[in-house]
């Protein structure tokens, strides 16, 4: 029996074991984790959090128990195995809290149909195996990071019950998304909302194949299939053996340019139906920025699958524009960019304002048009100004000495038209007006 076909037999045998040993009835409790923890495995309450592996493994986790990792890096050498109908998830929505670091293969296992794993990152640093490797469960809001290995493999002996969603998957081993079964049997696997995006043109972004008599029934809705940055390799694969194995893959709503069949197997023709052919623009996918740009074809592309829900992978809501996006990023609506504060400013030589980037860092530009009163208006360049996400800018611009003068004994009004353009290239224009505060004699 081969390695992939032993590894399976097992999965079979842990998931029949933890219906031995977990309750039943869900328990509901809430468990911690943080990196470096010690807390008491039998509970690992909030102010003294487990390490990761008793806040997951341990005996005592019953079905229906929610594991809260808290923010930072955990640093793993062993499969962390999520065998119960149990929730794993990060803080809060969304990829960047949590972060898994691992050297195992599989670096994380989840064998329960019931079993959700979801915000937080994981990077596979060894050049072998699985990143993420799912018999049945949920995978979701996730970024899966693999740069010699297989970042996500899944397949369920049942339909609907491996799925991965609002998910990265990136790899530079054999493949970013892999769903395969090696021997008799048929396996079905779910993408929905996910991209799939691999660092060379010798991995596969998808690949199905079915190997020794084995089938493979592969759905992807809303996906991203992105191969090789330094050529065209293949977006989607579908492989087989011949004689009795087989691998299909049914896409919807998605983005991929090449694929490739066996001999039978097959793929959704490239821009057949919903699909689009592959027209992504992402900011920089190689050094792990998966946002769309303006110019990407997959913005409001999609049709949402039911249960996607309210948020991407980065914690952004669904959907901004006039249909969601495909891929695991939804498009941050523009208008979110830069935000100005403020009804009033203080007549000085120089004019101070604030602003707000919004989502993301931001630099600020633009110009101010100035009207003292009983006199004419004039415009003067805003001193260049940025922040990080989130954050107050300072935004100021050069009054001449005269003017300002002027608005000192009188005051007077400006309206600052002010542009903010993100990291990803984003662009938002606002104008607002404000009140000059003559000086009080």
């Amino acid at each position: 029996m081969g390695e992939r076909a032993t590894r399976w037999v097992w999965a079979g045998l842990v998931v029949a074991l933890a219906a031995l040993v977990v309750p039943a009835a869900a328990s509901g409790a809430v468990r911690h984790a943080a990196p470096g923890g010690s807390g008491p495995a039998a509970s690992c309450p909030a102010a003294n959090p487990c390490e990761i592996e008793a806040a997951i493994e341990d005996p005592s986790v019953a079905d229906g128990d929610h594991i809260v990792l808290a923010d930072g890096d955990y640093n793993l050498t062993e499969t962390l195995t999520v065998a119960g109908e149990i929730t794993v998830r990060g803080r809060n929505p969304g990829f960047s809290g949590a972060r898994i670091i691992s050297n195992a293969d599989p670096a994380i296992f989840m064998i329960t149909p019931g079993a959700t794993v979801r915000d937080l990152t994981l990077i596979k640093n060894e050049d072998k195996g699985q990143g993420f490797l799912i018999a049945n469960g949920t995978l979701d809001r996730a970024q899966v990071i693999a740069p010699t290995s297989n970042a996500c493999e899944l397949g369920s002996a049942d339909a609907g019950n491996a799925r991965i969603r609002n998910t990265v998957c990136s790899a530079g081993g054999e493949a970013a998304v892999l769903s395969e079964q090696d021997g008799p049997g048929l396996e079905f696997g779910i993408l929905e909302n996910v991209t799939a995006h691999s660092f060379t043109n010798q991995t596969v972004a998808i690949l199905a194949r079915g190997l020794n008599n084995g089938q493979v029934q592969l759905t992807g809705r809303n996906t991203i299939a992105l191969s090789g940055t330094s050529g065209p390799g293949f977006d989607i694969l579908a492989d087989d053996e011949a004689g009795g194995s087989s691998a299909d893959v049914t896409m919807s709503n998605s983005a991929y340019d090449y694929v490739a069949n066996g001999f039978n197997s097959s793929v959704t023709p490239i821009a057949s139906g919903t699909n689009i052919g592959g027209n992504v623009a992402l900011v920089d996918p190689g050094g792990r920025d998966f946002r769309q740009l303006p110019n990407s074809g997959t913005l409001d592309a999609g049709a949402p699958p039911a249960g996607i829900g309210p948020v991407d992978f980065a914690g952004d809501a669904r959907i901004q524009g006039s249909a969601i996006d495909i891929g695991a990023d939804e498009a941050v609506d523009r208008d979110r960019i830069l935000k100005l504060l403020g009804k009033r400013v203080k007549a000085k030589r120089k004019l101070r304002f604030k602003g707000r980037c919004q989502d993301a860092a931001c630099e600020i530009s633009g110009k101010a048009v100035i009207k003292a009163k009983g006199k004419k208006k004039k415009t003067r360049k805003l001193r260049s100004a940025g922040a990080a996400a989130g954050s107050k800018a300072k935004i100021t611009v050069k009054v001449p000495k005269r003017l300002a003068k002027r608005l000192k004994r009188k005051g007077g009004r400006v309206t600052l038209r002010a542009t903010g353009t993100d990291t990803a290239g984003f662009i938002d224009r606002e104008s607002k007006r404000y009140l000059v505060k003559k000086r009080k004699r």
